[in-house]
């Protein structure tokens, strides 16, 4: 080591490799956490929101009314999964589900469903 040199200058030094790699380590389980949980808020909101609208679509018919059940029960269930044991397959389900729903919805506003009471 150079005299004018200390070690937090040095590049190959363990202790300062290891306190960056730390500090990156931690950064980024900081912003996983984060995006797991902004994913569970707004999971749980869309959960509250189909459950809110069950009773509705059940009174006018059951298969729309049990469709929304069990999304919002899905939506819920996942808010709970990512938080408690985020795994690669929960977040794969996630995206899976949700585009069926968007899809569901498109479709149900642009030609209607093939199935139900305005069919």
């Amino acid at each position: 080591m150079d005299s004018g040199t200390t070690a937090a200058q040095q590049p190959n030094d363990p202790i300062v490799d290891q306190s960056s790699r730390s500090r990156n380590s931690s950064d980024q389980f900081d912003r996983d956490l984060n995006v797991r949980w902004l994913a569970a808020v707004l999971s749980l909101t869309t959960g509250a929101v189909h459950f809110g609208y069950a009773p509705h679509h059940l009174s006018e018919d059951w298969a729309h009314g049990w469709f929304f059940l069990l999304i919002a029960a899905y939506q819920c269930a996942f808010a709970v999964l990512i938080v408690a044991r985020p795994r690669r397959w929960v977040w794969a389900s996630a995206i899976i589900v949700n585009v069926g729903i968007i899809a569901t919805w498109v479709v149900s506003r642009t030609v209607g469903l093939p199935f139900g009471p305005q069919a």
